[in-house]
């Protein structure tokens, strides 16, 4: 019996609902209707407007402009250590960090001499890590250095003084024959072999990714990261960093501009509802109240809004790669998430924009003005 009744009770929600869209979607057809011109400068209006503002999403926000950029600033992550051993680190990064496109590893260290703290590296490709250019000589280590474990080095700019074939003493751990010099001015590189026999103490580790993460998988790689033994602090990629601060930035100037630019064309929406003001006053007479006035006539610029909107974002995607793309400022890659972030922005704005038409329009009784 009690599952009957909850039949029946969904059967008469389900029947209350569609009455609601069937009366809704009359009162969007009364306004075809009544100013049919009108109606479809409104329409073709909202659409061309929301194609402009998937536009500006894709060349305003920082995220959409950067987004195919796989460089050091995009890509780098940092993790300082209280202390960690080569091997150990080594063997736990390869573990952790399974199923992400690692394009190397470089292993900072350093010795203290007489002289000074030299900082040193060691890179998993063998060479002078990052995207570093050559000053002179080579800044890659060959297989034959790499095997053998050979006493070289490679300098930074800073020491670009030094010739390959020159030697670079390095306190207790003797001399290393300069092979060449690149632009950076950070660590002297050597083999990573010889990195590990020397059982260099890891101060930090760089971690560059192939391909730049999403922005919704940052945090969790980020996590991931904290997790590694001895993790004092995690510095993410400063690119992605950027672009994640400058986001909600981005889509409120979005949201405002929508916002004061569709409140042009709901006047024109308006004006259709004062010549259809005779429905709403049979609605009053057959006992609604303002109240449920005001609610159908925020929920018909929410369809109309959400109709134009996704209308746009079609026409967008239909025509991305003949029209749209030619006028981008960068190179732009529109997923479905984006679509999806833009339209659910055009629709908010869109009710926001309408609460003051709709409040003032409420405000006086339909029944009373079609009476007088």
């Amino acid at each position: 019996r009690r599952q009957r009744q909850m039949c029946i009770r969904d059967r008469y929600k389900g029947g209350e609902l569609l009455k609601h869209l069937i009366f809704l979607f009359a009162r969007i057809r009364q306004y075809y209707q009544s100013s049919r011109a009108i109606f479809c400068v409104f329409i073709v209006g909202s659409v061309l407007l929301n194609v402009l503002i998937l536009y500006m999403y894709g060349n305003t926000v920082t995220y959409m402009r950067s987004k195919k950029l796989n460089t050091p600033l995009y890509c780098k992550y940092t993790v300082n250590l209280s202390e960690a051993g080569f091997a150990e680190l080594s063997a736990e990064l390869e573990e952790r960090l399974t199923g992400y496109q690692i394009k190397d590893l470089i292993f900072h260290s350093g010795w203290e001499t007489e002289d000074g703290f030299i900082p040193l590296a060691a890179s998993q490709n063998n060479d002078a890590g990052l995207e570093w250019q050559k000053v002179k000589g080579r800044i890659a280590f060959t297989d034959s250095e790499v095997k053998s474990m050979t006493r070289c080095i490679i300098v930074p700019y800073d020491r670009s003084s030094l010739k390959p074939g020159d030697t670079l003493p390095i306190g207790e751990l003797g001399e290393f024959s300069v092979i060449g010099a690149g632009t950076f001015y950070s660590a002297n590189y050597i083999p990573s072999t010889l990195f590990e026999a020397l059982k260099l103490p890891v101060y930090y580790v760089d971690i560059l990714l192939a391909k730049r993460l999403p922005v919704e998988e940052h945090q969790p790689f980020m996590d991931k990261l904290s997790a590694i033994s001895g993790a004092s602090q995690v510095i993410p990629a400063y690119g992605v960093s950027d672009d994640i601060a400058y986001l909600p930035k981005n889509l409120a100037e979005i949201f405002i501009l929508h916002v004061f630019t569709i409140a042009a064309f709901f006047f024109l929406l308006q004006y259709i509802s004062v010549l259809n003001r005779k429905m709403d006053a049979v609605s009053e007479l057959t006992g609604a109240s303002k109240g449920t006035v005001a609610f159908y006539l925020l929920l018909e610029r929410l369809v109309l809004s959400l109709i134009t909107a996704l209308c746009a974002a079609v026409i967008h995607r239909i025509f991305y790669s003949s029209i749209f793309e030619r006028f981008n400022l960068a190179s732009i890659d529109y997923e479905l998430r984006d679509y999806c972030i833009v339209t659910v922005i055009m629709v908010l704005s869109s009710v926001v924009a309408s609460v003051p038409f709709t409040i003032s329009y409420a405000r006086r009784s339909a029944l009373k003005e079609y009476r007088q």
